[in-house]
């Protein structure tokens, strides 16, 4: 009886390693499964709109909302004590009744913990990425380093053509090193001298189930990265703030517009004020992306 051959398995690190991966895989699948649940939970609730007060007069308050419209509200027994000038407040579907007082969606002193000044990762860590990489370097690096700038500045005279300088899109499935090759820009141009910042933000952070407050945290995002200059803003799942535009119906629909035409503002302020932000967004989902920030 011939001798049968030993089936060949593959090396024991060969499975580990895809053992690793499909653990990772794993854990973002739950993550996003969680993430959207909590959406749907959020919608299910409605979007309640968010305003300033303005005035306090007994049992009623002037609340200004983000719009610029002002409503005389109610002001309920259970809240009275939280209502003062100032405070932001939830009022109802109606607009009638302050039905809570919130702090700041997204509080100052957090967000900035998520500022890396220069990251320990280079050029040289990143394998399998070439072109990309080199694409990558030509679109923003230059935006970060003094010299270069000032040269490209001397060189391209029509202020027009420097304006939507510094920003682009990183598209491809989870895992394939966008988040990576972002933070190599910063911790290498640190590395070189120009100390540099890299502050990634989840896109899902700055969307709010508070009518207005999605477009006031995509400005206080955009000013911390100015002030952290020269930062690599990394903005992940644009896919979640910067879907098509659609026509607007519902006050959810409207908020979510805001936001977008909030994030095309703060990036056509002018190549003077983000001459040293370069934003990085990432989606695996590009087909979805609205034209204006392609």
């Amino acid at each position: 009886m011939a001798e049968q051959n030993a089936p060949e398995y593959p090396p024991a690190l060969e499975l580990e390693k895809e053992l690793t991966r499909k653990e990772r895989q794993i854990e973002y699948l739950q993550t996003e499964l969680r993430r959207y649940h909590n959406l749907m939970e959020e919608l299910k609730q409605g979007m309640r709109p968010i305003g300033t007060v303005e005035d306090v007069k007994g049992d009623t308050a002037l609340v200004r909302l983000s719009g610029g419209q002002a409503f005389q509200v109610s002001i309920p027994p259970e809240v009275r004590d939280k209502v003062t000038t100032s405070v932001d407040a939830v009022l109802s579907p109606t607009k009638g009744v302050i039905v809570d007082v919130i702090e700041r969606m997204r509080d100052r002193s957090l967000l900035e913990y998520q500022v890396e000044k220069a990251p320990k990762v280079f050029y040289e860590d990143i394998v399998g990425l070439g072109k990309e990489l080199v694409s990558l370097r030509q679109a923003i690096e230059w935006i970060l380093d003094p010299e270069t700038r000032t040269r490209r500045e001397q060189i391209i005279r029509d202020p027009r053509m420097l304006e939507e300088a510094g920003s682009v899109l990183l598209f491809g499935p989870p895992g394939t090193g966008k988040t990576y090759m972002a933070k190599a820009v910063a911790g290498t141009i640190s590395k070189h001298g120009q100390n540099t910042s890299f502050l990634k933000i989840e896109s899902y952070e700055i969307v709010s189930k508070w009518l207005g407050e999605s477009a006031k945290n995509v400005k206080e995002v955009f000013k911390l990265a100015r002030e952290s200059a020269p930062t690599v803003l990394f903005i992940d799942e644009a896919d979640a703030i910067g879907r098509a535009r659609m026509e607007a119906t519902t006050d959810a629909g409207r908020d979510v517009q805001g936001m977008l035409n909030q994030i095309l503002t703060e990036l056509g302020e002018g190549f003077h004020v983000n001459r040293n932000v370069a934003v990085i967004f990432a989606t695996n989902y590009p087909s979805v992306i609205d034209p204006a920030l392609l």
